[in-house]
Protein backbone atom coordinates (compact mmCIF):
# COMPACT_ATOMS: atom_id res chain seq x y z
CA UNK A 1 0.00 0.00 0.00
CA UNK A 2 2.94 2.40 0.72
CA UNK A 3 4.30 1.47 -2.77
CA UNK A 4 1.15 2.08 -4.63
CA UNK A 5 0.59 5.51 -2.43
CA UNK A 6 4.13 6.64 -3.82
CA UNK A 7 3.35 5.54 -7.16
CA UNK A 8 0.12 7.84 -7.02
CA UNK A 9 2.41 10.88 -6.05
CA UNK A 10 4.74 10.23 -8.99
CA UNK A 11 1.41 9.93 -11.09
CA UNK A 12 0.46 13.32 -9.62
CA UNK A 13 4.59 14.81 -10.55
CA UNK A 14 3.87 13.63 -14.05
CA UNK A 15 0.56 15.37 -14.41
CA UNK A 16 2.03 18.69 -12.81
CA UNK A 17 5.12 18.47 -15.49
CA UNK A 18 2.68 17.75 -18.65
CA UNK A 19 0.57 20.84 -17.65
CA UNK A 20 3.07 23.16 -16.73
CA UNK A 21 4.23 22.55 -20.67
CA UNK A 22 0.77 22.53 -21.49
CA UNK A 23 0.23 25.94 -19.92
CA UNK A 24 3.97 27.39 -21.68
CA UNK A 25 2.29 26.20 -24.88
CA UNK A 26 -0.41 27.82 -24.85
CA UNK A 27 1.33 31.55 -23.86
CA UNK A 28 4.12 30.51 -26.75
CA UNK A 29 4.26 31.49 -30.68
CA UNK A 30 1.48 30.79 -32.60
CA UNK A 31 2.60 28.06 -35.26
CA UNK A 32 1.82 29.88 -38.65
CA UNK A 33 3.62 27.88 -41.44
CA UNK A 34 2.35 24.33 -42.60
CA UNK A 35 5.53 22.70 -42.26
CA UNK A 36 5.96 23.60 -38.64
CA UNK A 37 2.43 21.97 -37.88
CA UNK A 38 3.41 19.06 -39.52
CA UNK A 39 6.04 18.71 -37.47
CA UNK A 40 4.66 19.36 -33.97
CA UNK A 41 1.44 17.51 -34.62
CA UNK A 42 3.82 14.22 -33.70
CA UNK A 43 5.31 15.84 -30.73
CA UNK A 44 3.90 14.52 -27.85
CA UNK A 45 4.30 17.89 -25.73
CA UNK A 46 3.08 19.89 -28.45
CA UNK A 47 -0.72 20.26 -26.81
CA UNK A 48 -1.18 23.78 -26.15
CA UNK A 49 0.58 25.15 -28.92
CA UNK A 50 -2.06 27.58 -31.03
CA UNK A 51 -2.24 26.85 -34.69
CA UNK A 52 -2.81 30.06 -37.37
CA UNK A 53 -3.26 28.66 -40.90
CA UNK A 54 -3.99 31.04 -43.60
CA UNK A 55 -6.09 28.79 -46.21
CA UNK A 56 -6.57 25.42 -44.76
CA UNK A 57 -7.09 22.19 -47.41
CA UNK A 58 -9.59 19.98 -45.91
CA UNK A 59 -10.83 16.38 -47.05
CA UNK A 60 -14.27 16.25 -47.52
CA UNK A 61 -14.87 13.73 -45.26
CA UNK A 62 -16.44 14.28 -41.97
CA UNK A 63 -16.37 11.80 -38.91
CA UNK A 64 -19.14 12.32 -36.12
CA UNK A 65 -17.24 10.66 -32.62
CA UNK A 66 -20.51 9.30 -30.82
CA UNK A 67 -21.07 9.06 -27.09
CA UNK A 68 -20.10 12.27 -26.42
CA UNK A 69 -22.31 15.01 -23.77
CA UNK A 70 -22.49 17.85 -23.14
CA UNK A 71 -24.50 19.56 -20.44
CA UNK A 72 -26.16 16.68 -20.16
CA UNK A 73 -27.11 16.42 -23.57
CA UNK A 74 -26.08 13.52 -26.20
CA UNK A 75 -24.18 13.95 -28.97
CA UNK A 76 -21.20 14.06 -31.21
CA UNK A 77 -17.76 15.47 -31.79
CA UNK A 78 -17.73 16.79 -35.38
CA UNK A 79 -14.36 15.95 -36.93
CA UNK A 80 -12.65 17.11 -40.49
CA UNK A 81 -9.29 15.88 -41.61
CA UNK A 82 -6.80 18.67 -43.12
CA UNK A 83 -5.42 17.98 -46.39
CA UNK A 84 -2.02 16.73 -45.10
CA UNK A 85 0.42 13.90 -44.98
CA UNK A 86 0.28 12.57 -42.10
CA UNK A 87 -3.69 13.59 -42.43
CA UNK A 88 -4.29 15.78 -39.46
CA UNK A 89 -7.90 15.39 -37.31
CA UNK A 90 -9.65 18.81 -36.54
CA UNK A 91 -12.39 18.83 -33.67
CA UNK A 92 -14.45 21.49 -35.32
CA UNK A 93 -17.70 20.99 -33.37
CA UNK A 94 -20.70 19.51 -30.62
CA UNK A 95 -23.17 18.02 -32.66
CA UNK A 96 -26.42 17.32 -30.43
CA UNK A 97 -27.74 14.03 -31.55
CA UNK A 98 -30.99 13.71 -33.36
CA UNK A 99 -34.11 12.54 -31.61
CA UNK A 100 -34.20 9.13 -33.52
CA UNK A 101 -30.51 7.19 -33.53
CA UNK A 102 -31.32 6.85 -37.21
CA UNK A 103 -31.24 10.21 -38.10
CA UNK A 104 -28.77 12.64 -39.04
CA UNK A 105 -28.27 15.31 -36.89
CA UNK A 106 -28.42 18.85 -38.07
CA UNK A 107 -24.58 20.06 -38.49
CA UNK A 108 -23.44 23.53 -38.25
CA UNK A 109 -22.28 25.96 -40.82
CA UNK A 110 -18.47 25.36 -41.01
CA UNK A 111 -16.25 27.71 -42.88
CA UNK A 112 -14.36 26.02 -45.04
CA UNK A 113 -11.58 28.00 -47.08
CA UNK A 114 -11.52 30.63 -44.37
CA UNK A 115 -8.29 30.77 -41.68
CA UNK A 116 -8.02 28.05 -39.15
CA UNK A 117 -6.94 29.07 -35.97
CA UNK A 118 -6.67 26.21 -33.52
CA UNK A 119 -4.90 24.51 -30.76
CA UNK A 120 -3.67 21.58 -31.09
CA UNK A 121 -4.81 19.08 -28.05
CA UNK A 122 -4.47 15.33 -27.47
CA UNK A 123 -6.83 12.69 -28.87
CA UNK A 124 -10.78 13.37 -27.39
CA UNK A 125 -12.05 10.37 -24.90
CA UNK A 126 -14.06 8.04 -26.51
CA UNK A 127 -16.82 7.27 -23.97
CA UNK A 128 -18.80 4.21 -24.25
CA UNK A 129 -18.58 1.52 -26.57
CA UNK A 130 -22.38 0.63 -27.29
CA UNK A 131 -20.59 -2.26 -29.91
CA UNK A 132 -17.37 -4.99 -30.25
CA UNK A 133 -18.04 -3.40 -33.92
CA UNK A 134 -15.84 -0.47 -34.34
CA UNK A 135 -16.05 0.39 -38.08
CA UNK A 136 -17.30 3.34 -39.95
CA UNK A 137 -21.11 3.89 -39.82
CA UNK A 138 -22.28 5.91 -42.90
CA UNK A 139 -25.34 8.38 -42.09
CA UNK A 140 -25.39 10.59 -45.15
CA UNK A 141 -23.23 11.84 -48.40
CA UNK A 142 -19.96 12.35 -47.33
CA UNK A 143 -20.46 11.73 -43.37
CA UNK A 144 -19.61 9.02 -41.20
CA UNK A 145 -20.49 7.84 -37.58
CA UNK A 146 -17.71 6.24 -35.59
CA UNK A 147 -17.64 4.80 -32.01
CA UNK A 148 -13.85 5.71 -31.79
CA UNK A 149 -10.89 7.26 -33.41
CA UNK A 150 -9.49 4.08 -34.43
CA UNK A 151 -6.20 4.72 -36.30
CA UNK A 152 -6.66 1.53 -38.37
CA UNK A 153 -10.01 2.72 -39.79
CA UNK A 154 -9.13 6.24 -39.94
CA UNK A 155 -6.45 5.38 -42.59
CA UNK A 156 -8.53 3.50 -44.32
CA UNK A 157 -11.44 5.81 -44.72
CA UNK A 158 -8.71 8.74 -45.10
CA UNK A 159 -6.80 7.00 -47.65
CA UNK A 160 -3.43 8.33 -45.51
CA UNK A 161 -1.80 7.46 -42.03
CA UNK A 162 -3.59 9.91 -39.71
CA UNK A 163 -1.31 11.90 -37.11
CA UNK A 164 -1.77 10.86 -33.32
CA UNK A 165 -2.96 14.41 -31.71
CA UNK A 166 -5.53 16.63 -33.36
CA UNK A 167 -6.39 20.00 -33.69
CA UNK A 168 -9.06 21.85 -31.67
CA UNK A 169 -10.97 24.54 -33.84
CA UNK A 170 -11.23 28.49 -31.83
CA UNK A 171 -12.48 30.61 -31.25
CA UNK A 172 -14.82 28.57 -28.86
CA UNK A 173 -17.71 30.71 -25.97
CA UNK A 174 -19.04 32.40 -29.62
CA UNK A 175 -21.53 32.49 -31.67
CA UNK A 176 -21.46 30.44 -34.49
CA UNK A 177 -21.01 26.22 -34.12
CA UNK A 178 -20.51 25.11 -30.34
CA UNK A 179 -17.17 24.38 -29.41
CA UNK A 180 -17.49 23.37 -25.77
CA UNK A 181 -13.82 23.51 -24.94
CA UNK A 182 -11.84 24.26 -22.06
CA UNK A 183 -8.43 24.38 -20.26
CA UNK A 184 -7.67 21.08 -19.22
CA UNK A 185 -6.79 21.04 -15.28
CA UNK A 186 -3.63 19.54 -14.73
CA UNK A 187 -5.91 15.76 -13.08
CA UNK A 188 -3.08 15.97 -9.90
CA UNK A 189 -4.76 16.20 -7.28
CA UNK A 190 -6.82 13.18 -8.20
CA UNK A 191 -3.84 11.24 -7.51
CA UNK A 192 -2.51 13.22 -4.38
CA UNK A 193 -6.28 11.97 -3.25
CA UNK A 194 -5.72 8.29 -4.19
CA UNK A 195 -1.95 8.65 -3.00
CA UNK A 196 -3.55 9.78 0.95
CA UNK A 197 -6.19 7.04 0.72
CA UNK A 198 -3.36 4.21 0.46
CA UNK A 199 -1.30 5.73 3.48
CA UNK A 200 -3.95 6.19 5.51
CA UNK A 201 -5.09 2.43 4.78
CA UNK A 202 -1.65 1.61 5.72
CA UNK A 203 -1.86 3.06 9.01
CA UNK A 204 -4.78 1.72 9.44
CA UNK A 205 -3.78 -1.86 9.52
CA UNK A 206 -0.04 -1.00 10.88
CA UNK A 207 -2.14 -0.07 13.82
CA UNK A 208 -4.52 -2.99 13.84
CA UNK A 209 -1.18 -5.22 13.73
CA UNK A 210 0.31 -3.10 16.82
CA UNK A 211 -3.07 -3.59 18.63
CA UNK A 212 -3.41 -7.20 17.86
CA UNK A 213 0.48 -7.68 19.01
CA UNK A 214 -0.71 -5.77 21.88
CA UNK A 215 -3.07 -7.92 22.70
CA UNK A 216 -1.38 -11.40 22.49
CA UNK A 217 1.16 -10.45 24.48
CA UNK A 218 -1.23 -9.34 27.41
CA UNK A 219 -2.96 -12.63 27.14
CA UNK A 220 0.03 -14.65 27.11
CA UNK A 221 1.57 -12.67 29.92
Amino acid sequence: MLGLGIWQLDRARQKDLRHTRYLANVAGEPCRELACLELLIVDPDAPGRRVQQGSPSWLPLRMLLDNQVHHGRAGYLLLQALDTTPAILVQRAFVEAASERGQTPALPELSGSAGLEAEIAWSPATGLQLSAVVEAEPMASGLVRLQSLDPAILEVLLGRAVAPLVLRELPVGQSGPLRPWRTPGSGADRHRAYALQWFTMAAVLAWLYWMHRQRRGRSGS
